[in-house]
């Protein structure tokens, strides 16, 4: 085989690797899911999106944060934790932190909760401070 044809070769299969390696491994747990539509939510608030883009009742996933609401702004997050519910297999919190800034410019860093109702259409709402 030419050295060309090896590096061909080589080349196929590194793609082919990497378009079959995203599927091994276990799967998506339930609280890994929880914790993406947290995520999902949270990134459409630091890129600036309205909080009415999830209030809608048609709206796969609705949710509310009352700083959202205030029009204080979400500078960063970082998911912390997520638990499921004992008492309801499809309902979950993730501890979240926040930095947040005022119309202002005063920035502060806060820790919050989140409970997320996961189903055809998932909720979320913040639990608390």
């Amino acid at each position: 085989m030419s050295k060309n044809g090896y590096r061909n070769l080589c080349f196929a299969g590194m793609i082919l690797w990497a378009l079959i390696a995203p599927g091994c491994g276990k799967p998506q747990q339930p609280a890994d899911k929880a914790e993406k539509i947290v995520e999902q939510f949270l990134d459409a608030w630091s890129r600036g999106e309205p909080p009415e883009a999830f209030a809608g009742p048609d709206r796969p996933l609705q949710g509310v944060d009352p700083d959202w609401k205030e029009g204080r702004r979400l500078l960063s997050f970082l998911c912390a934790e997520t638990k499921q519910s004992e008492a309801a297999p499809n309902q979950f919190r993730c501890r979240v932190a926040l930095t947040l800034q005022d119309p202002k410019g005063k920035k502060w860093d806060k820790e919050v909760v989140y409970e997320v109702q996961m189903g055809e259409k998932s909720v979320i709402r913040r639990v608390s401070p």
